[in-house]
């Protein structure tokens, strides 16, 4: 929690290139909150990732584009269950002022 990326991932960044096999990302039980990302995902940025979110909370997350406030994935299957996904936002990079709330 409480975390700024100056690009990707503000609470957790994975990003694989694995050619032999899909690696596994496992989120259990974990509060990813209060994160900033300037690029994509304020809360998690998963790329090339089999991943499993389970019993979580993905809360008060922010990103300044467009590309998944709470999560981004990319080239990933991802599974969510059990988790809570609230009050993320998208806030406009040229005017602060506009907020998105999702």
């Amino acid at each position: 929690s409480d975390n700024e990326a100056n690009w990707y991932g503000g609470g957790i960044y994975a990003s694989a290139d694995c050619y032999s096999s899909t690696p596994m990302l496992l989120v259990y039980g974990t509060e990813i909150s209060n994160n900033n990302a300037w690029g994509a995902g304020g809360g998690l940025y998963i790329q090339g990732y089999q991943a499993e979110i389970l019993n979580s909370l993905i809360q008060y997350n922010q990103i300044y584009t467009d590309e998944g406030a709470a999560i981004y994935a990319q080239d990933s299957c991802v599974i969510i269950k059990g988790t809570e996904i609230d009050a993320n936002a998208v806030t406009d990079w040229y005017d602060p002022e506009v907020l998105t709330l999702l």
